[in-house]
């Protein structure tokens, strides 16, 4: 609301509680050095970080040992299925309508597990490395200080 009534009406209507970006970018420079000093900090928040991508990725692979289970289990019925009917112990239409549901909980089930292993590949579950993510940020605050400003 203030910054509707700065931009519309000038500082005459409202004072905009703003900040230089010069300092702003200081404070935060500041701050991200005062972290990577402070390696005890750094490390445990790094490896919370990690502690709960290492959770979901366990919980995503008991997931997919869940579907891959139910995927066999499916796959047997089917041959129950097809065995029966060779048999003659199973009429053609209700073999049929138990193909059919099973051939529908097959793709689903694949479907997850396609879905699962995308999320498990994904670089957002790699466990972080400390070492590397404070070589990225001093590297980048190098550069940050050697850049202009435009």
């Amino acid at each position: 609301m203030y910054m509707v009534h700065f931009n519309n009406k000038g500082s005459s209507a409202c004072k905009a509680n703003s900040i230089k970006a010069y300092e702003a970018e200081e404070i935060v420079l500041n701050r991200v050095l005062e972290f990577l000093k402070d390696s005890e900090r750094f490390i445990n928040s790094i490896e919370a970080i990690n502690k709960d991508t290492i959770f979901t990725n366990i919980q995503l692979k008991d997931e997919l040992e869940d579907i891959e289970s139910q995927l066999n289990e499916t796959n047997l019925n089917q041959e129950k299925y097809m065995e029966a009917f060779e048999h003659n112990s199973l009429p053609i239409a209700i073999l049929q309508e138990r193909l059919q549901k099973v051939s529908h909980q097959k793709a689903e089930l694949e479907q997850r597990r396609s879905g699962l292993s995308i999320q498990l590949n994904s670089e957002d579950l790699k466990v972080i490395q400390p070492e590397i993510i404070k070589s990225l940020i001093e590297k980048f605050l190098d550069v940050f200080k050697e850049s202009s400003r435009d």
